[in-house]
């Protein structure tokens, strides 16, 4: 696990050095579209910090059973934590405005057309006019949409696959510890919450606590308030909505940290016959559950229920901004 997230981290810094050295230049980078499309899709997958975290848990969990010495490689993933973590704020759509700037690449200058619908690419920014809600960028070729399609319907599946996960990812133990005299102790949750307390680690537990527990719930209320209810043209109620779902987007991917504390967990503590640590069943169905909210979020489009809001656009004399707003 360990060298497949260091191995995301060179692979995207690589890629991004990549595409700002042609942009510098005045240059259109090879493979621009592709790259800064795959970039778009593993952007919410890269948990460095929150591998990070999971790391000091692990550490505070094993200094209970054995003597530990950070060593230069945790003072250098912390590090890479820090960098990676500025670097995040340089999505595909920001790559392609440096690129405008330095003259690689050309914004392609958009006609508005009220019989026409225009299509925001998030991978490169460009408005695309098309007289079908569905085309293709005309600048990185993207495949792009008016609106998501059965957005509700595919959410609430996904949403419901994950209420359905989350039970057992509580009810049941996410590890098992086995010791020399042949004892075992399961731990769920909450249970890991509660050790990490009695070890005078509050801070910790209650990290995990916010991560592990509170943060899966907050997204499942959520989601399910932006499927069930209707702005009903409220444009202050949009606001409120458009400020929730930001804020699931922004807290996902945090809810793997107990994951993986439990896979650090697993493969440092194995000594064989006198201590060893490994999954339970709840671990696999938060590691989902977790998964499968971060999907959920993705699929819903939170600009339909603008289309809802009443703000006068249709009206004579309106003229619309430069660009569009994005929601990503």
């Amino acid at each position: 696990m360990l060298c497949h997230r260091l191995s995301d981290a060179v692979a995207g810094c690589l890629i991004l050095a990549w595409l700002l050295a042609f942009s510098r230049k005045g240059r259109r980078a090879p493979g621009l579209n592709q790259l800064s499309r795959w970039l778009h899709l593993v952007r919410p997958w890269a948990m460095v910090p929150v591998f990070m975290l999971g790391a000091l848990v692990a550490i505070v969990k094993l200094a209970d059973m054995a003597s530990l010495t950070p060593g230069a490689g945790l003072w250098a993933y912390a590090a890479l934590t820090f960098l990676l973590t500025g670097l995040s704020k340089l999505n595909s759509e920001r790559i392609w405005l440096l690129a405008e700037q330095d003259g690689a690449v050309k914004n392609i200058p958009v006609t508005i057309d009220q019989q026409q619908f225009p299509l925001d690419c998030e991978i490169c920014g460009q408005i695309t006019m098309s007289a079908e809600p569905e085309a293709q960028c005309q600048r990185c070729h993207n495949h792009v949409h008016f609106r998501k399609p059965e957005h509700r319907t595919r959410t609430l599946a996904i949403l419901l696959t994950a209420i359905i996960l989350y039970f057992p990812a509580n009810l049941y133990p996410v590890m098992i510890n086995t010791t020399v005299l042949g004892g075992t102790a399961s731990h769920t949750i909450l249970g890991g919450i509660l050790e990490l307390w009695n070890l005078g680690s509050w801070d910790l537990a209650l990290i995990v606590f916010i991560a592990s527990f509170v943060v899966p719930l907050t997204k499942i209320v959520i989601l399910g308030i932006l499927i069930g209810r209707s702005p009903q043209g409220r444009r202050d109620t949009m606001m409120r909505y458009t400020r929730m779902y930001q804020t699931v987007e922004l807290i996902g991917q945090w809810s793997m940290l107990d994951v993986f504390v439990v896979i650090l967990l697993t493969s440092l503590v194995d000594f064989g016959s006198l201590m060893s640590v490994r999954p339970d069943i709840g671990a696999a169905a938060f590691g989902m559950v977790v998964v499968v909210t971060m999907l959920a979020t993705m699929n819903f489009d939170i600009r339909k229920g603008w289309d809802e809001v009443d703000d006068d656009i249709e009206q004579p004399g309106y003229q619309p901004a430069a660009t569009a707003p994005t929601f990503s």
